[in-house]
């Protein structure tokens, strides 16, 4: 996204910027759970406090997560 040569003013720059920034941030998160998961240990319990040890994100992120469809999905196929 080439914002610097852009008509647009401040404001609305910033706001593209942070909307890019926060779908980069989405992506990694959510790549980070899927990879935690793939790589579970079946004597491992599959919970939401395990599962942000493993991942190395913050608990109440996972929590937030949990629900989400893709979650639901890669954790139905882990049991």
């Amino acid at each position: 996204m080439k914002l610097e040569a852009s008509q647009l003013d401040i404001k609305k720059k910033q706001k593209l910027s942070a909307h890019c920034t926060n779908d980069i941030k989405r992506e990694k998160t959510e790549a980070l759970i899927f990879q935690a998961l793939e790589s579970w240990s079946p004597e491992l319990k599959l919970n939401q406090k395990n599962l942000s040890k493993i991942s190395g994100i913050q608990l109440r992120t996972i929590q937030k997560k949990w629900n989400e469809p893709e979650v639901q999905a890669m954790l139905s196929e882990h049991n």
